[in-house]
């Protein structure tokens, strides 16, 4: 998967947004959102981006050291590199229920674009799980299966971050490419998968994971906070809703 360009933000204090620009279709660019925290033993990569984006990435951390990366999914725009980092010594971890997809390479019957040379992880993540970041992030893992069988997030609550995957986009043109982006993917997706992520992103907001303050650190799309954007849980659950009755 060609990568067209790429953006880097700081977001806070340690944490920086590598946005990738992927060529989907001629008419559509999907970015895809790489998050690199800054440690005292090195970097760590939330999603590592696709195979063709290991440059670019490199680029931005210069000569410092990746030692661990999280995957929230294993779809080739967040996980498609993995195998390049495990060579290089770098522990990778993935969610246990999306090991399979992992290990051929991308979603059975995929089209050849949303494919990737396939890997076994290093470690799995499972819900209930702690990842503490040298003391300075400490990020329990949350099991929102919808988008794929293990997705997960990454929940800081101490510093109130949650690091959401696919399960919630981020606002894209005033949210008129993030309803065409969350509308393409559902329509691939079963009923009952599409249904499940209902169900884990109401999960999300009834279990007070997901709070007006808390800043959502999404797969696609630039972070925000609930309250400068209200009506984002809303939008994405009727768009979902709507793709149950299409």
């Amino acid at each position: 998967m060609k990568v067209n360009s790429m953006r880097i933000q700081e977001i806070q204090r340690g944490i920086k947004r590598i946005q990738l620009e992927l060529p989907v279709l001629k008419i559509l660019k999907l970015h895809c959102n790489v998050y690199a925290f800054q440690t005292k033993s090195g970097i760590c990569l939330f999603d590592c981006g696709p195979a063709e984006a290991v440059a670019n990435i490199q680029s931005v951390l210069r000569v410092e050291q990746v030692n661990k990366v999280f995957l929230t999914h294993g779809h080739v725009d967040h996980a498609g590199s993995g195998e390049y980092w495990i060579k290089r010594g770098v522990t990778v971890f993935a969610p246990e229920d999306d090991l399979t997809m992992l290990r051929s390479g991308g979603p059975k019957n995929a089209p050849e674009t949303f494919r990737y040379s396939g890997f076994e992880p290093t470690g799995t993540v499972t819900p209930g799980d702690k990842i503490a970041l040298n003391g300075e992030f400490d990020f329990a893992v949350i099991p929102t299966p919808g988008h794929t069988p293990g997705s997960v997030c990454y929940y800081d609550e101490h510093k109130n971050v949650l690091i959401s995957g696919d399960l919630l986009f981020g606002p894209i043109c005033g949210y008129m490419v993030t309803f065409l982006a969350e509308f393409l993917t559902a329509q691939r997706q079963s009923r009952t998968d599409v249904q499940s992520q209902i169900e884990s992103l109401e999960r999300l907001v009834n279990n007070g994971v997901i709070k007006s303050t808390t800043l959502i650190l999404p797969g696609h799309g630039p972070g925000f906070y609930l309250r400068e954007k209200s009506g984002a849980i809303q939008r994405s659950l009727r768009l979902l809703r709507l793709c149950l009755r299409l």
